[in-house]
């Protein structure tokens, strides 16, 4: 009995490892509103270093991500870099009001199906807070990643 759960776990293990986005991987290319309902192609951005962010109003650890990531893009947006946020929000007054609250002034495109919807599901993101970072080539470099990363891809980028 316990060799059927260690082989069913490892086989749970195999398929969650390969669901993941992988380093190398491109950059989807994939249209999503922005709050004026204007379709964004996040492909578009390719030549930047970016970072996307999925979060959502009610989330709290999200709300506090942003408006650390606020600050981050006021020092960095002049260096060829954007943050696009993507809300999981199905209420748009509510992502509305996280933007103003939050004071996010980088792109913010909405997926209200949550992750299982366009690219969420492309990127196969499970939770939020996410970030996922992109050199300038639309490479994926790192899931999660912290400042000294970001900032290294930043500077490759202005090159």
């Amino acid at each position: 009995m316990k060799k059927y759960i260690l082989i069913i776990t490892l086989v749970l293990s195999a398929l969650s490892v390969n669901a993941q986005l992988k380093v190398g991987e491109m950059l989807p290319d994939i249209n999503l509103m922005n709050e004026k309902n204007i379709e964004i192609n996040i492909a578009s951005f390719k030549g930047k270093t970016i970072l996307i962010d999925f979060w959502a109003s009610s989330c709290g650890a999200c709300r506090i991500s942003n408006r650390k990531l606020a600050n981050f893009y006021k020092l960095n947006q002049d260096k060829n870099f954007v943050i696009i946020g993507i809300s999981l929000d199905r209420d748009k007054q509510k992502w509305l009001a996280a933007i103003d609250k939050d004071k996010m002034t980088y792109i913010q495109l909405n997926q209200p199906k949550d992750f299982k919807e366009k690219l969420g599901k492309l990127l196969k993101i499970r939770e939020i807070p996410t970030t996922l970072l992109f050199n300038s080539n639309g490479v994926f470099i790192a899931k999660n990643p912290r400042g000294k990363l970001i900032n290294n891809e930043i500077a490759k980028g202005m090159l």
